[in-house]
C-alpha cells in the first residue's frame, strides 16, 4: 500500500560539513520542557550521502546519491525511492538542483538554500 511507504528526504551538504551535522539540522524539540532534540521525522527518512570536493553532486556524486537512495529502499521495505525531497545548502544546494533535474519523476519537491545551478 503505498501511504505504509516512507518518502527519502535527501539531504546534501555544503563544504567541510559533514554527513552527521547536515543529518542534525534535522532534530528539533517538540516543547522546551523537552531535554533531548528528537532526530528526523516520523514519516520521513532522512538521507545524508558525502562526497568530498567543491562540486561534488556531479557525476560520480549524483551516483552516491541514487546509490544511497537505492541502498536504504532495499534494506527498508518502508522506504519508497520513488517519492523523494531533496534539499541542500551552498554545494549542497547545487547538488540538489542536479539531484531534481536528473531524477524529475522520482521528486515530490526541492528546497534549495544557496545554491547555483549549471
Amino acid at each position: 500500500h503505498q501511504r505504509d511507504r516512507i518518502s527519502h528526504q535527501v539531504t546534501l551538504s555544503g563544504v567541510g560539513v559533514e554527513p552527521q551535522s547536515q543529518a542534525d539540522a534535522y532534530k528539533l524539540k517538540h516543547s522546551e520542557q523537552d531535554a533531548d532534540f528528537t532526530f528526523g521525522f516520523d514519516e520521513l527518512w532522512v538521507l545524508a550521502p558525502e562526497r568530498p570536493g567543491p562540486h561534488n553532486w556531479e557525476d560520480v556524486g549524483l551516483r552516491t546519491v541514487r546509490s544511497a537512495i537505492d541502498a536504504l529502499a532495499a534494506a527498508e521495505p518502508a522506504a519508497d525511492a520513488s517519492r523523494l525531497i531533496v534539499h541542500g545548502h551552498s554545494r549542497g544546494g547545487h547538488g540538489a538542483w542536479a539531484v531534481a533535474t536528473r531524477l524529475a519523476d522520482r521528486l515530490l519537491g526541492v528546497a534549495v538554500a544557496c545554491g547555483w545551478y549549471s
